[in-house]
C-alpha cells in the first residue's frame, strides 16, 4: 500500500543548530521522495479587478433588516478598478448586510490538505461613513465570518488579519434578539482533512439600535492565503524530544525508526496530548539518530 506522509525527518543528537537544520532538510527531502510522500503548498487567492461576473451576493437581514449592493467601479481603486459596496440598515434594532463570495476561490481540505491558518488582507476606503469587509467562509451551506476590518478614512487603507484559525470564524445566524449581526460562537468551519470544500469572500454589515443609515465603501486587492498544514515539527532540549502537529490533521499515527537501512517503521507508544491547536508527544530516545513521520491510518 502506498504510504501517505505529511512530513518526516531525522533527529540527530549532539550537533550544532546549523547542522541540525541541514540534516532536517536533507532527510525530509530524501524520505519524501523515497516514500512517495505528498507535498503541501500554500494557496493564495487574489482579486484586484472585481469583475461583476466573478462575485455573487447573498443578502443578510436581521431584526428590522436592510440591504446591500455592490458593483465594479473602473477607476479610483488602488490602483485601477475596485468594488463599491453600498449597505443600508432600516432602523433599530436591525442589521442589513451583503455576503460576497468569489467564484473560484474554493479550497478543499479533504483533497488539498488540512488548513493550518489563514492570512487575510484587503484595501478599504470610506466613500460615505466607512468602508468595511470582514473575511467570510462558505462551507456546507453555512456562512462563517471572521474579525472586523473597517476604516473611516477617505483614502485607501490596507488592513490585515493574520493567523486566523477555525475558531476565528463563527457561524452567521438570524433571529438574535438585539437585531444585530447574529453569530453562533460555538460553530466554526472545519479546517481538518474531514472538511468539505469551502469558498472565500467577505461580508459588509450595517447594524443599528435606533437610527437608520447608509454606508458606501470601496474594496480592493482582496487577498486570502491558505497556509496548508503538512509539517511535523520537532524540538530538542535537555535530552527531551518534543514533536507536534496540528490537531486538524486527523487519522494519522506518529511512527519512528532508528535507521534507514534496514528501514522498519514502528508506532511511537507515547500518547499524544492536545494543547490548544496542536498535538504534542514528548520522549527521550537514546539513539544518536532517529527518524519520524506521520503515517495515514
Amino acid at each position: 500500500m502506498k504510504t501517505k506522509t505529511l512530513a518526516q525527518f531525522g533527529l540527530v543528537g549532539s550537533i550544532s543548530p546549523s547542522d541540525y537544520h541541514f540534516r532536517w532538510e536533507l532527510t525530509c527531502c530524501l524520505l519524501a521522495v523515497f516514500w512517495g510522500g505528498i507535498c503541501r503548498a500554500d494557496v493564495t487567492f487574489f482579486d484586484g479587478t472585481f469583475n461583476n461576473s466573478d462575485w455573487s451576493e447573498t443578502p443578510y437581514v436581521n431584526g428590522n433588516g436592510g440591504s446591500s449592493s455592490a458593483a465594479q467601479t473602473t477607476s479610483g481603486g488602488n490602483p485601477g478598478s475596485f468594488y463599491q459596496v453600498t449597505t443600508s440598515v432600516n432602523g433599530g434594532p436591525g442589521c442589513g448586510a451583503g455576503v460576497y463570495l468569489r467564484n473560484g476561490f474554493t479550497y478543499s481540505p479533504s483533497a488539498q490538505g488540512a488548513i493550518y491558518n489563514l492570512d487575510y488582507s484587503v484595501d478599504l476606503i470610506a466613500i460615505s461613513f466607512d468602508g468595511e469587509a470582514e473575511p467570510v467562509i462558505s462551507q456546507n451551506g453555512n456562512l462563517y465570518f471572521g474579525p472586523e476590518l473597517y476604516t473611516t478614512a477617505g483614502t485607501w487603507q490596507t488592513l490585515t488579519k493574520t493567523n486566523l484559525m477555525a475558531t476565528s470564524f463563527v457561524k452567521l445566524i438570524t433571529g438574535t434578539p438585539n437585531g444585530e449581526l447574529g453569530a453562533d460562537g460555538t460553530s466554526h468551519p472545519d479546517f481538518s482533512t474531514n472538511g468539505s470544500p469551502m469558498t472565500f469572500g467577505f461580508i459588509v454589515p450595517d447594524s443599528t439600535v435606533t437610527t437608520p443609515y447608509t454606508t458606501v465603501g470601496g474594496v480592493d486587492n482582496y487577498t486570502l492565503t491558505v497556509h496548508v498544514d503538512g509539517l511535523l515539527k520537532i524540538g530538542l532540549a535537555n535530552g527531551i524530544t518534543t514533536l507536534s502537529w496540528l490537531a486538524t490533521t486527523n487519522n494519522y499515527t506518529l511512527e519512528s525508526t532508528p535507521t534507514l537501512a534496514p528501514l522498519t517503521w514502528s508506532a511511537v507508544t507515547s500518547t499524544p496530548f492536545l494543547s490548544g491547536e496542536f498535538y504534542f508527544v514528548t520522549n527521550s530516545w537514546g539513539d544518536q539518530m532517529r527518524f519520524f513521520r506521520l503515517q495515514a491510518n
